[in-house]
């Protein structure tokens, strides 16, 4: 297991390993410290996760490749990240944002036991109608019902797109 939770390397200790060259990797400037197997001028690309997000070791501890590049170009990692595109191993900086644990939930992906093609949207059996709903700041928040699916679903993406704003993930 990763702990991405862990205290960070400094901007100034990163960029005295590392050069960023905006692809969402990093160029070693010297050989890694700790035992580390890379040599200056070697890409440093790490490796992916079964979640598909990059990991990496440096001085001798597991970091998220994507929050050594936030912490490279911002100084300072949020507790969040969201990769705006959704694909984890894209690290490049322009699709990384800082987000909430929230804001960082809404944009995902289509949920693999979906039957309804969007997120949030199910049938009521007991009612014989299709209903919207989300979790917003821990509540879970009903956005319309409907007999109609493609009318449920329309409100539920109006409720989506007022709520979660830049966050949005679409369908």
């Amino acid at each position: 297991m990763i702990e991405i939770r862990r205290p960070m390397p400094s901007m100034e200790i990163l960029r005295e390993y590392f050069e960023y060259h905006g692809d969402g990797f990093f160029v070693r400037l010297k050989r890694a410290g700790r035992g580390g197997r890379g040599n200056a001028g070697d890409e440093a690309r790490g490796t992916k996760t079964l979640q598909g997000y990059r990991k990496m070791k440096f001085q001798g501890r597991l970091f998220l490749l994507h929050r050594l590049v936030w912490q490279f170009n911002h100084g300072n990692c949020p507790e969040y990240l969201d990769h705006i595109n959704r694909n984890p191993s894209d690290n490049r900086i322009e699709n990384l944002r800082a987000a909430t644990s929230t804001q960082n939930h809404f944009n995902r992906g289509l949920d693999k036991n979906n039957s309804s093609g969007t997120n949030g949207l199910s049938f009521d059996r007991r009612r014989k109608a299709w209903r919207g709903q989300v979790r917003l700041n821990g509540k879970t928040i009903y956005a319309g019902r409907s007999p109609d699916k493609e009318t449920a679903r329309l409100k539920l993406v109006a409720f989506q797109k007022l709520h979660h704003g830049e966050f949005y993930a679409g369908d």
